[in-house]
């Protein structure tokens, strides 16, 4: 029943002797599209045109009431002509049929998958469109719309990331073409084309579809002799149709002039009719060269070009105009600034000048930029005057980064995709950004600021390679600005892990350039990071953020780190204040949406905590878990938490998806935020009853969470229940350890780190058995092992962090806290998220040990670390802590400090085990006491 010259023929089929089963296809030459896709490009119309292909021979089979449910470029031959046959329909289902595989399931590529079948949904023919979307996405773009390092990232984001702007990413992309592919790409399948019929009818009815500059096919032109005359006229055919449709479908219809004075219009551009002598063929050039160099221009940075049909539809005759009326000409399309330009010819060759003028500042003596070449080598020849162009061109704040990034990329595309990457982050839209750096670094890969940007972007995203994309930052600088290069190098610091380093350079840098916002905020969030593991209070990072505000009042990185700080700290009109300009710039964002839980919870807004406690389930993994993080700091109500935990839809996402055996998916860190809370709670009851539970699927991700709430020593655990978690956690894989995090694991987390952890909390557990002498032969063990990459002292610290917990437990809490003091935390900030890494153990120790026989005052910044730092580890102790502060508060004289501490323990143990009764009627009766006065 499918039957079409799109899809495979399958001549047989049946069942072998050992019963495997098998079918006869015919064999078609070519190559995969996932082949062809690593080794070529598509232009817009090679894209329609196996889009289209594709899209029949959907709609044969939709027809026939099949689904494919596994579309994806490795099931598509492509022959070298651009002829298709759909493959494998070896998981299609009859629309009417049972489903095939067990309820729930989730088959399919991970990249492909719709968000139906992302959470084991009913599929349908709308599925299908999906990966129809995202197949035209990945041709258009080179990248996919949601991706990662892992099928959990690339399902989370499916699920709940935006999708990024298609035409920021290829600006040749139509705007009907994008509208569409976007519509294919809508979460929920009500709102996509029904089936690929529909999507079809949607792509002949759009019109338009002309690339913005010429197809890159013609490019390569002939060099032959005599060839000359039939290349012009290609090449003016070309810009006949750039200048007819191109400039609309790319750009869009420009703002009036009235609109545009609204903004900066010294970013709006109007590219004036070029000169020509020397040639006749080249006349076509005059106007042509208008599109062509406005074409690249646009969208580069801020800066927009004005339609060339309204310059030349100003009335005014512009051939040779002098720059007095053109200036006026510019300014009546709205344009602040204007190009003017010369081609002369000459045999064998071109030669093309242009400068920039300001409108309100005509200055003809500047130097122009200037590019020659053979005529066949126009396009080439265009690049790179809009390049020098757009060196000179860029204002504004970021004007700086903007130049650097014009002078450091050898790509002009490369350029402005990476560009369109900055103003998504400086908004917010960090999936968005961090598909433009890598399209940017697609095109260049040497391109040094795009891999700084996209390591630091990393920072919001659960892309990984951290320290991967910092490295070659540095290593591809050398041509960079000094004041780049000093930022590159303070930067990687920081990601290696060396982080006294790092804050010196900053300190440094900042010295010589007060106004470098991203040194202010890598600085602030290195002190908001490191801080708390250096016993220096947290704070320090509040005037970096705000110094970043001043410069750029809507950075969403500095609103988001300033607004947590203001919550720790009780600014609570200042959270709430932040809250509505993430709103409005960063609407619908993870971190608008984290901020305002924040903000709703501080200030008791209980009709929004309603809205938060119902939107729970749909919400993204990182904002759920800090939303339950916001409820057990910040409401007034306890049972917050408890009430946003209970929402959680089960089955989402659970064990039986389909992906690959280990992996840890929604279910697993939901249990995860399940546990912390009960901890922090104080129901230890329930936490021992989690760890001694056989029935949950095991994994070494949870055996190693287990193993470091039995060493926290917050509860006592029987003997076999340590023994067993003992023998779980030495027979866990390193290598098996990298597929099974709570959260994607960054490229520094090596098979060697994990050893490292997996043999501090075997120790760990030894010593809680008294099994003294082995533990000790395993700290010995790590002492002597090498340093690791990019985590400068972490095997130190490790080994010094299990000797003192060791002696702890012999009773030598002298010694115990000397090696403690010594610790040096010079571990990367991308690391914060793994116990191992900010050691809370350790920490928390060393505050216990300063409070008792040491200096009460770094106890008390050791304590507020464990509150205020956004660490998950961290929150194993956050009771505990809360208890201790509003001692020290009380004892220093701090009466309002310590009734804040007391009330937010008191309310933490509202409902905490029997065991912890007569330390929450300790705190009651304190409290109760200094409120009395």
């Amino acid at each position: 029943i499918l039957d079409h010259p799109n899809i495979c023929t399958i001549h047989d089929f049946g069942e072998t002797a050992e019963g495997d089963l098998y079918m006869v296809m015919a064999l078609y030459e070519g190559r995969t599209l996932s082949e062809r896709l690593k080794a070529e490009s598509f232009d817009v119309d090679r894209t329609l045109r196996i889009v289209r292909q594709l899209a029949r021979a959907l709609r044969r089979a939709h027809a026939g009431g099949i689904v494919h449910r596994d579309l994806k470029p490795a099931n598509v031959m492509v022959s070298d002509e651009d002829a298709v046959r759909l493959l494998d329909f070896g998981i299609a289902k009859l629309h009417s049929a049972h489903t095939l595989t067990r309820t729930g399931a989730t088959v399919g590529t991970a990249a492909y998958m719709s968000p139906e079948q992302a959470a084991g949904d009913e599929v349908t023919a709308a599925s299908d469109v999906w990966a129809l979307g995202v197949i035209a996405w990945q041709m258009l773009t080179g990248s996919l719309p949601f991706d990662g390092s892992n099928p959990l990232v690339v399902l989370n984001r499916i699920l709940t990331s935006d999708l990024p702007d298609l035409t920021a990413l290829n600006p040749a992309v139509p705007a009907a073409l994008a509208a569409i592919v976007g519509r294919a790409l809508a979460k929920d399948p009500r709102e996509r084309y029904a089936d690929a019929g529909s999507f079809l009818e949607a792509l002949d009815a759009a019109s338009g579809f002309a690339p913005a500059t010429a197809p890159s096919g013609t490019r390569a032109f002939s060099r032959a002799p005599g060839a000359r005359r039939l290349v012009l006229w290609g090449l003016a055919a070309a810009v006949v149709v750039t200048a007819g449709i191109a400039a609309l479908a790319t750009r869009g219809a420009r703002p009036s002039a009235e609109a545009a004075a609204e903004e900066d219009t010294r970013n709006v551009v109007a590219i004036l009719p070029f000169t020509v002598s020397g040639s006749d063929e080249l006349a076509y050039l005059s106007e042509g060269l208008m599109d062509l160099i406005g074409g690249r221009l646009d969208g580069a940075g801020p800066l927009r070009t004005v339609d060339p049909r309204a310059v030349l539809g100003s009335g005014q005759n512009l051939q040779g105009a002098d720059l007095a009326r053109s200036a006026v000409v510019a300014a009546s399309v709205g344009a602040g600034r204007f190009v003017t330009g010369q081609v002369i010819g000459a045999p064998g060759g071109i030669s093309i000048s242009a400068r920039m003028h300001d409108v309100g500042l005509i200055d003809p003596a500047g130097t122009p930029v200037t590019v020659e070449g053979p005529a066949d080598s126009l396009f080439g020849l265009v690049d790179a005057l809009a390049q020098g162009l757009l060196e000179r061109s860029l204002t504004g704040a970021n004007a700086r980064i903007q130049l650097s990034a014009a002078l450091s990329s050898g790509s002009l595309e490369a350029t402005k995709i990476f560009l369109r990457g900055e103003q998504f982050h400086r908004r917010g839209q960090f999936d968005s950004a961090s598909a433009a750096y890598n399209r940017a670094l697609a095109l260049d890969s040497t391109f040094a600021l795009a891999h700084l940007m996209k390591s630091m972007n990393n920072f919001y995203t659960y892309d990984t390679d951290d320290y991967a994309a910092a490295e070659k930052a540095m290593q591809h600088s050398a041509g960079l600005p000094e004041r780049d290069r000093s930022l590159i190098a303070a930067f990687l610091d920081q990601q290696a892990g060396r982080l006294e380093s790092a804050e010196q350079k900053y300190i440094a840098h900042l010295k010589r350039y007060p106004d470098e916002v991203k040194a202010l905020l890598m600085l602030g969030m290195l002190y908001e990071r490191a801080n708390p593991l250096w016993a220096r209070p947290i704070d320090q990072a509040i005037p970096m953020y705000e110094r970043v505000l001043e410069l750029e009042p809507e950075n969403v990185p500095s609103l988001h780190r300033l607004a947590r700080l203001d919550a720790a700290y009780r600014r609570n009109e200042l959270l709430r204040q932040r809250a509505d300009v993430l709103q409005r710039v960063a609407p619908g964002s993870e971190w608008a949406i984290d901020v305002e839980t924040m903000s709703a919870f501080a200030n008791n807004d209980r009709q929004k905590i309603d809205r938060f406690v119902d939107d729970y389930p749909r919400l993204s993994l990182l904002v759920r878990l800090y939303a339950v993080y916001n409820a057990l700091r910040f409401s007034p109500d306890p049972r917050d938490a408890d009430r946003m935990l209970a929402r959680q839809a089960s089955g989402t996402l659970n064990q039986e998806t389909g992906l690959p055996e280990g992996v840890v998916v929604d279910a697993d860190l939901s249990l995860w935020i399940q546990t912390l809370t009960d901890l922090a709670a104080g129901r230890y009851g329930r936490v021992r009853a989690f760890i001694t539970d056989r029935q949950r699927r095991r994994i070494p991700a949870w055996d190693i969470w287990e193993a470091e709430l039995a060493v926290a020593d917050l509860m006592p655990l029987d003997r076999p229940v340590l023994e067993d978690l003992l023998r779980r956690v030495r027979a866990i894989d390193p290598v098996e350890r990298l597929r099974s995090p709570f959260e994607p694991l960054h490229d520094i987390f090596t098979p060697a780190v994990a050893t490292l952890e997996r043999d501090v909390n075997a120790a760990r557990l030894l010593g809680r058995l008294g099994r003294f002498d082995e533990a000790w032969a395993i700290q010995r063990r790590i002492e002597a092992m090498p340093p690791f990459r990019a985590f400068e002292s972490l095997r130190e610290d490790a080994s010094a962090g299990l000797a003192a917990d060791l002696l702890h437990l012999q009773g030598e809490d002298a010694r115990a806290l000397e090696l403690l003091r010594g610790v040096k935390y010079q571990v990367p900030s991308a690391a914060n998220s793994l116990s191992i890494t900010v050691a809370s153990h350790a920490r928390f120790l060393r505050a216990e040990l300063e409070l008792e026989r040491g200096d009460r005052e770094v106890a008390r910044y050791l304590y507020e670390g464990i509150v205020n730092a956004f660490t998950p580890a961290d929150k194993i102790f956050l009771a505990n802590a809360y208890e201790r502060l509003g001692q020290l508060h009380e004892a220093a004289g701090r009466r309002d400090e310590a009734i804040d501490y007391l009330e937010k323990l008191v309310r933490v143990w509202n409902g905490a085990d029997p065991e912890l009764a007569d330390r929450l009627r300790a705190a009651r009766e304190r409290l109760a006491a200094l409120r009395a006065g």
